[in-house]
């Protein structure tokens, strides 16, 4: 699961500001989420949160569709047949990943 925090309303500078920037940051370091901060009023990284997020989509399903590819084993017998032994979790998820 890909978790974005977003700080909304950095346009209203530091005056009204419940949260600092660094704060937010170092949150989402200790917490494994990404940060960005966002105006919607000047919309400002609007769509970059949301490209931050479906990257990081990507990223992981990625390296999971690699992890299985390395995990499957195939063996061949007689009669030109294969058996493809594929790790139990990972096969359960790959119809999930059929983009790779």
């Amino acid at each position: 699961m890909v978790v974005v925090l977003v700080g909304n309303k950095c346009d209203l500078g530091h005056q009204s500001r419940e949260v600092e920037e660094e704060e937010g940051e170092k949150l989402a370091e200790t917490e494994g989420l990404c940060f960005i901060e966002t105006s919607a009023l000047e919309n400002l990284n609007v769509e970059a949160a949301f490209l931050q997020m479906i990257t990081k989509i990507h990223e992981i399903t990625s390296q999971r569709c690699l992890e299985v590819k390395t995990n499957e084993t195939t063996i061949n017998l007689q009669g030109g047949k294969e058996i493809i032994s594929v790790d139990e979790v990972t096969a359960t998820k790959q119809p999930y990943l059929s983009c790779c």
